[in-house]
């Protein structure tokens, strides 16, 4: 499979609609709503993808700054064997998702839902076994302004 990797996103503004859509996915899965703690100006995430970029898992928080996600980013990695996951179904949203939580709290959720159990315990084993050796990209992927978000 390649080299898993830690992707950061930066968006204009925590009102960004698509900003939205990720932290809506994230209260689904995790019970979590992060979106106002990035404050008034950009707001950063961070991904976990696979060697071939398929989304693995979401980054529970959402960060002031690039330097702030990537310091995050490098703990995660570090503490993943503390790492404890945790299941969730949902059949309104398309069954079977999972997170993990760190001292208690949810810090890393399923990219997407999965349709039956078997699919959920794969992606919670390929989540664990990729974050533990993943790679941070060096560059950030920024989110144009939409007219919505201004």
């Amino acid at each position: 499979m390649g080299t898993a990797r830690i992707v950061f996103t930066r968006f204009p503004s925590p009102r960004h609609p698509r900003l939205a859509a990720w932290a809506g996915h994230l209260n689904r899965v995790a019970g979590v709503d992060e979106t106002l703690r990035a404050g008034a100006g950009s707001a950063v995430v961070w991904q976990l993808v696979s060697g071939n970029f398929r989304p693995l898992g979401r980054r529970t928080a959402v960060f002031a700054s690039v330097d702030e996600a990537r310091a995050d980013a490098l703990r995660m990695v570090e503490e993943e064997n503390r790492m404890l996951p945790q299941a969730r179904s949902e059949q309104r949203y398309g069954g079977f998702g999972w997170y993990f939580t760190l001292d208690g709290f949810p810090v890393l959720a399923c990219a997407r839902w999965y349709f039956n159990e078997r699919d959920r315990a794969h992606a919670i084993e390929l989540a664990r076994d990729a974050l533990a050796h993943a790679v941070l990209k060096d560059t950030v992927n920024d989110i144009r302004p939409t007219f919505a978000a201004e």
